[in-house]
């Protein structure tokens, strides 16, 4: 074989080889999604995803495999949408975003080690539902935390925060 068929053979095995774990790694965070959506027994609607890089248009509906992205640390990114839905009211109808990161650890395993963007806590997700209940425990706590502090800092009476303009 000459030299040139090695490099473009060598090429598109690595072309495959990317794409193969990029199907893998979205369907590892669909089923991660699916989960968390019943863990919270949320309605399908509260929860999208979208790209964390590059162009994001809010107006497109991405699939798990269109929002993740490899990115220059090696690791895989996504981002999640969290719509808190009133029933009965339309609107105002506030929206989380929510920054997971994740990568196979050690590759090939099939273990996912987790964690949201600029956080210091990692989770292993191996399969296992006390794995996946222990992740979900955390970032709901971080969610609820974020929005009862919201709370909290508009009730304040030491601080005044300009509301609107």
């Amino acid at each position: 074989m000459a030299r040139y068929e090695e490099i473009v053979n060598a090429f598109w095995e690595s072309h495959e080889g990317y794409f193969n774990k990029s199907n893998e790694v979205s369907t590892f965070a669909a089923d991660v999604l699916n989960k968390f959506l019943n863990y919270l027994e949320a309605p399908p609607e509260a929860v999208k995803v979208r790209p964390m890089s590059g162009e994001y248009d809010s107006n497109e509906e991405y699939t798990t495999f269109g929002a993740l992205t490899m990115e220059e640390d090696a690791r895989w990114h996504i981002g999640v949408l969290l719509t808190l839905i009133k029933p009965n009211v339309i609107t105002p109808r506030p929206t989380s975003l929510i920054h997971l990161i994740f990568r196979e650890k050690p590759y090939g395993s099939g273990i996912y080690e987790v964690r949201l963007d600029e956080g210091k806590d990692t989770f292993l997700l191996d399969g296992t539902e006390e794995s996946h209940t222990r992740f979900f425990d955390y970032l709901y706590d971080v969610i609820y935390r974020f929005y009862h502090k919201r709370l909290e800092r508009f009730l304040g009476k030491d601080r005044i925060e300009k509301i609107g303009f």
